[in-house]
């Protein structure tokens, strides 16, 4: 708990306490992303794919073919990124595309 005889203290500090003490980090950017990659994916390339993992900016998707895998990975990597970090408050640095 915060020092009142300090005074006030900045909402940043407050948030990033809580976030820690509850364990929040990186779950709160992964739930966005799991409510937008069927938008920015589409609906074809959505059933083909599962979000595993968000660390450090680094999305893992996990993809269920091995030609899914190379055209995702060869040729739209980099414009899912773009429309990713369009749709969201956080940003994807790296899109790993891995075989389920």
């Amino acid at each position: 708990m915060a020092d009142r005889s300090k005074g006030p203290e900045h909402i940043r500090n407050l948030l990033g306490r809580f976030i820690r003490k509850n364990k929040l980090r990186g779950k709160i950017g992964t739930k966005e992303i799991y409510a937008v990659w069927p938008e920015v994916v589409g609906p074809d390339i959505a059933a083909h794919t599962r979000i595993t993992a968000f660390r450090k900016g680094v999305l893992s998707v996990a993809v269920d073919s091995a030609a899914h895998f190379y055209e995702l990975s060869t040729f739209f990597g980099d414009e899912i990124k773009e429309k990713l970090n369009q749709h969201l408050k956080i940003v994807v640095t790296k899109i790993n595309f891995h075989l389920d």
